[in-house]
């Protein structure tokens, strides 16, 4: 197969308690991702980024209520489409930016009951979790290169009930 991947890399995640109401969680995966065979071999895979990290803070109000945080950060990445712009140094805008995310939630537990409210992007970070490198057609025998992305959600707020039985 010559689009064979090898995946290389550590990955670490902690819990830590702080006392009775306070949780830590911690996440973070740092890889190599490249082509194993064909025509790209050992290039780096596209959309595969480099680092990632999250790191959630819960703390319990009561028997019932917790409310916590989600921090994310996810490392540059390359831009999905053709190989030779990216790996052989050519000055092509080459990565989607890496970015960072919070999000906060409060949530209220039973023994059958648990509802959640979460606001997502809580600083309305405009990021894009994807991108690629293309040839728009500028007149019928004009091409560029250019690079598009598809932006990430704003600022949301979920809702969710769930019982169980």
């Amino acid at each position: 197969d010559p689009y064979l991947i090898e995946r290389k890399g550590l990955y670490l995640s902690t819990i830590s308690s702080i006392g009775d109401k306070l949780t830590v969680y911690t996440n973070s995966n740092l890889q190599d991702v490249s082509y194993t065979e064909g025509p790209n071999k050992n290039q780096s895979l596209p959309l595969a980024p480099r680092f990632i990290v999250n790191a959630r803070l819960n703390y319990k109000v009561d028997e019932n209520w917790s409310l916590g945080t989600v921090i994310n950060h996810v490392g540059n990445q390359y831009y999905s489409g053709y190989t030779d712009y990216y790996n052989n140094g050519s000055d092509f805008p080459n990565r989607i930016p890496s970015y960072s995310t919070a999000d906060v939630y409060l949530n209220y537990k039973t023994q059958k009951w648990d509802a959640r409210i979460t606001i997502k992007n809580l600083a309305n970070t405009h990021y894009s979790t994807f991108g690629g490198i293309g040839w728009p057609e500028v007149t019928p025998t004009i091409f560029l290169n250019s690079y598009y992305y598809y932006p990430s959600d704003p600022r949301s707020v979920f809702a969710s009930v769930s019982y169980n039985f």
